[in-house]
């Protein structure tokens, strides 16, 4: 699934740690600055060629808004309009943000959320 080698490649641009600071699927109640990466609704696959188009939401928590907002910036600035790169497994032909980071409001204890939506159209890797 492409959703781990996102998060491994947010790792390995120095962006955190996966399982330290960033998370598949959910905002762990007890870890106060994180980014969590979640399956969004997408399109189905291409029937023709073996292309997929996938939607990753990207959260970010923090009781500090300016971290909170700047965690999804720097993954806006790194995947944005980005071009024929390889992830493990997969070589993504273009990545792009579907908006700017949005406002969330809070959590129960008041910590900030922000979200961010970007689309991979990408290939799997032949082995």
């Amino acid at each position: 699934m492409i959703i781990e080698s996102v998060a491994k490649f947010l790792e390995n641009n120095s962006l955190g740690t996966v399982g330290e600071d960033i998370f598949i699927g959910e905002l762990p109640l007890e870890v106060g600055d994180c980014v969590a990466l979640v399956y969004a609704p997408s399109p189905d696959p291409n029937v023709a060629i073996d292309i997929y188009e996938q939607t990753i939401d990207f959260w970010s928590r923090n009781k500090n808004s300016g971290v909170s907002y700047s965690n999804l910036l720097d993954i806006l600035e790194l995947l944005h309009k980005k071009q024929n790169y390889s992830m493990e497994g997969f070589h993504v032909y273009f990545s792009n943000a579907l908006g700017m980071v949005m406002d969330n409001d809070r959590d129960s204890e008041r910590r900030k959320l922000y979200q961010l939506s970007i689309k991979f159209i990408y290939r799997k890797d032949e082995e």
